[in-house]
């Protein structure tokens, strides 16, 4: 008895789904190159960095005294010592007037605080030689 071999299939690879492809590839590489090229002729104005020195500008320092003769910057409270010499007010006035040479200071006392407290506070200005200084009530 005889066996019988099956027949070899033959493979056929086909060839249009790949052309389609190839084609596609072609339009979708043309049309890329072509935005490419747009983007290299857009004319744009690109901002030029300037040499000049941009001067900081700081704000007045409001210094408050109320009522109890309290001293204050902002939220910060500063106590005189004995000699009514305020050090860290001093401090922090110097610190600004090296960075901002023409800052200003202005001085919001209470009508019923001790002038002690108030000369105290110009004592601190003139210490950290800061000379342009307002009142205001």
């Amino acid at each position: 008895m005889k066996v019988q071999e099956p027949e070899e299939e033959t493979t056929d690879m086909q060839m249009a789904p790949m052309i389609d492809i190839v084609f596609q590839l072609i339009i979708f590489f043309m049309c890329a190159t072509t935005f490419q090229k747009f983007e290299r002729e857009l004319k744009t104005n690109i901002p030029v960095m300037s040499q000049q020195i941009v001067e900081r500008k700081m704000e007045d320092v409001v210094v408050r005294i109320d009522r109890e003769g309290r001293i204050f910057v902002g939220n910060k409270q500063y106590v005189p010592d004995r000699e009514w010499n305020i050090p860290e007010l001093i401090a922090m006035l110097s610190r600004l007037k090296k960075f901002f040479p023409d800052q200003s200071v202005i001085i919001e006392a209470d009508k019923e605080v001790e002038h002690q407290k108030v000369v105290a506070v110009l004592n601190a200005c003139a210490a950290a030689d800061i000379s342009n200084i307002s009142f205001v009530e």
